[in-house]
Order: structure tokens, then C-alpha cells, then sequence
């Protein structure tokens, strides 16, 4: 790979790593202070929501956006405004027909990328709590979640430094912590 495309992707993983601190830390604050979800549920909700991640990670031709839409109805997008992730190719997963992108393509769809991470890292989250979590979280709760989830980034103004100590005041959850011992990614 050459050094063009190892930074796109080093700043795509930097992205991401900010984005999961951002979502991981505004759902705890969110689930405690809109269900009552205590230290031990947040964990066990944490750690299958890696889970979830890494099954997706594993299959060709499949997103999270597209594995929540299938099992929950719901179609997350990082905006209003923004495209939905069926018009976007490079959120598809991986396309069945390889395609060798030139290295200007390539910079370009991650960049693309990066601007996702956060509602996919929300999907996994969401996808756990929907599909395997034994909490009765149904598609309408869901909603209400995105939409507490997002009060809270906004209170926080998506400072993750801020969220985290939040988090850890709040609902008793030290991401820092979790993140050291490869719970979270």
C-alpha cells in the first residue's frame, strides 16, 4: 500500500477511534438516564455490541447500516440531510465485483467513510440492544434513543474527553478503562 492510501487510512481509524468514544459514551449516558441501566448492563451491552462489530466485520457484502435496517426497519443516517447508505457505495460493504480504485478514489471513500463511523458504531450499539440483549428494547425505543443520543452529543457538543468523563461520573462506566483492556476498539 502506498503512503497516500496508509494515511487515508490511518486518518479513517483515527476518525473512527473518535467516533466510538463519541457514541459509546453519549448511549451509556443516554440508557441511564432514560432506561436505569446500571454499571453491569452497560458493560454486558458494550461488550456485545463488539460483538456485533466484529460479526459484521467478518462477512462480505454487508454493513451494520444494512444488517440494523433488516432486523429493526430503521435506516440510520448521520444527518437529515445526508444520503441514505443504500446510495452509497463504499457503506454496501464489500462489493461482489472487486474494483481497483486509483489512489485519488481511494482517499476520496475514506473520507467518505469517516463521516459514517459515528452511525455505525450507533447501529452496532443499537443492534445489540434490539437483537441480543434481553431488555424488550423494540424498534420505537430505538427511536427514542437516536433521538436522546443525540441531546446528549449536543449537551456535550461531541467533546469526547467530556463525554467520557460523563460517562464514568454518571453511569458508572470507564471507557478509558474498557478501551486499555480491548473491551472497546
Amino acid at each position: 500500500m502506498n503512503n497516500t492510501r496508509a494515511r487515508a487510512l490511518r486518518k479513517m481509524e483515527m476518525e473512527g477511534r473518535k467516533w466510538v468514544r463519541i457514541m459509546l459514551a453519549a448511549a451509556c449516558i443516554a440508557l441511564h438516564r432514560g432506561w436505569r441501566f446500571g454499571t453491569k448492563r452497560l458493560h454486558d451491552l458494550l461488550m456485545e455490541t463488539q460483538r456485533v462489530w466484529n460479526e459484521c466485520a467478518q462477512q462480505e457484502n454487508v454493513s451494520i447500516l444494512m444488517m440494523l435496517e433488516e432486523e429493526t426497519g430503521i435506516e440510520l443516517k448521520p444527518t437529515e440531510d445526508s444520503p441514505s447508505w443504500h446510495d452509497l457505495v463504499y457503506l454496501n460493504g464489500t462489493p461482489k465485483e472487486e474494483v481497483e480504485l486509483t489512489t485519488p478514489e481511494f482517499c476520496y471513500m475514506r473520507v467518505q467513510q469517516a463521516k459514517w463511523m459515528g452511525t455505525m458504531m450507533e447501529a452496532a450499539l443499537f443492534l445489540a440492544l434490539y437483537r441480543c440483549m434481553d431488555y424488550g428494547f423494540s424498534a420505537d425505543m430505538l427511536v427514542k434513543l437516536v433521538t436522546l443520543v443525540q441531546e446528549i452529543r449536543g449537551e456535550y457538543r461531541d467533546d469526547y474527553k467530556k463525554l467520557w468523563k460523563a460517562c464514568r461520573e454518571e453511569a458508572g462506566i470507564n471507557l478509558y478503562e474498557l478501551a486499555k483492556e480491548g473491551i472497546i476498539e
